[in-house]
């Protein structure tokens, strides 16, 4: 295809070096205004002559807003439209412009080159964007529509989720018996800093000794997840993918908790001595406790 791209760029006109670069960028502005002019002929065709391609077009569309849904359960409708409507863009994009871009890199060099040739191509471009505005027009509603429809067909909430798997949780969806993996490296820490000087220099030192280990052996709030998923032995049958965009990938509480888990994780190999880093750490504890403890 770049051949052929390339091939039709140079049996277009030769470029007037006298013309300002303003003047051709108007031009090239002009003649894809054109182009997306062509939508209202696009959709008289579509309905007109084209209407089984029309229907296979918006039922492929509605397809993949419903698969994302799917796939997506768990999680509130608005990432799943507008993944919907990127991959419906995606496939306008693919089978207009991908099986026209010859005619419309050609179009686009010439008129870039000279202005002898612009009615021409302004009526490829109207025939190939015009078709392409629509088409994406169409697709992105039809797969908004399927993405809104499978949402309610597919959706979980956290009440729907087995009971016991989900004990301890507050108002935020955040599992407050997660506290019990941090408990440890909320201790040293605290016992480090000693800032009320109520800890003896043997205990301070024993703090020291563990931190690091207690911190190697924490998990991440997702991975306490899949933990708890692994260990699920309860009556009710687990969705796992909708559980997790449920409990994490769908709440951002829960996304920013495992983030902070993950960074606290990384200390393990800091200078625990430094008091920079301790007040880093520290400061990370206490925004971990106040997500799990709904602060």
């Amino acid at each position: 295809m770049l051949d052929r791209v390339q091939s039709a760029s140079q049996q277009a006109p030769q470029q007037d070096h006298g013309e300002s670069w303003v003047d051709k960028a108007r031009r090239e502005a002009s003649l894809i205004g054109e182009g997306l002019s062509g939508f209202s002929d696009a959709a008289r065709d579509a309905f007109t002559q084209h209407k089984a391609e029309t229907a296979a077009k918006v039922a492929v569309s509605c397809g993949v807003g419903l698969g994302l849904a799917y796939l997506s359960r768990g999680r509130s409708l608005g990432p799943i439209a507008a993944r919907s409507i990127g991959v419906a863009s995606g496939l306008a994009f693919a089978v207009d412009v991908g099986d026209n871009a010859v005619q419309i890199a050609g179009a686009l060099a010439d008129t870039a080159r000279s202005d002898a040739n612009f009615d021409e191509n302004a009526q490829i471009m109207r025939k190939s964007l015009g078709k392409f505005a629509f088409d994406t027009a169409l697709m992105s509603a039809a797969g908004l529509g399927g993405s809104a429809v499978g949402h309610g067909l597919f959706n979980v909430r956290l009440g729907d989720l087995p009971a016991e798997l989900v004990p301890q949780m507050n108002a935020r969806g955040i599992s407050q018996d997660y506290y019990n993996k941090l408990f440890m490296v909320d201790r040293h820490i605290n016992v480090i800093r000693n800032v009320e000087g109520k800890y003896t220099p043997d205990k301070v030192a024993r703090s020291y000794q563990e931190l690091p280990g207690s911190l190697q052996k924490l998990v991440t709030y997702r991975q306490y997840w899949n933990n708890e998923f692994a260990n699920y032995k309860g009556p009710q049958p687990l969705d796992q993918t909708a559980a997790m965009n449920v409990l994490l990938n769908g709440n951002a509480q829960a996304i920013r908790l495992n983030k902070i888990s993950a960074e606290l994780a990384g200390f393990q190999k800091s200078d625990l001595t430094d008091v920079n880093i301790q007040e880093r750490l520290y400061t990370r504890v206490q925004a971990a406790r106040g997500i799990i403890y709904d602060k």
